[in-house]
């Protein structure tokens, strides 16, 4: 998936896009203290996942289908960051 997708695909699921950082980082923000953030290494590869930042709860996770902003809220704290969805040794 490539930024314009990217973009799109944050459009459609209900976030607000913010083009700010956008030659290097893509972020969707909700009004309820929600973003989600499509970072430039993953543009362009079979292997895109999406960072979802509860600011309220100071919590991240890592997605790989996009979830609306009310989706998002309803993910439990306790999940914390997922990480078998993410494998940060890669």
């Amino acid at each position: 998936m490539y930024r314009q997708e990217i973009e799109q695909v944050f459009a459609n699921a209900g976030w607000e896009v913010d083009g700010s950082f956008s030659d290097y980082l893509l972020i969707g923000y909700s009004g309820d203290a929600l973003s989600i953030l499509a970072y430039k290494e993953r543009w362009g590869t079979d292997d895109i996942a999406f960072e979802l930042v509860d600011h309220e709860r100071m919590l991240t996770y890592w997605v790989r289908e996009m979830p609306s902003p009310h989706q998002a809220k309803q993910l439990p704290a306790e999940q914390g960051t997922f990480s078998e969805v993410w494998d940060e040794q890669e």
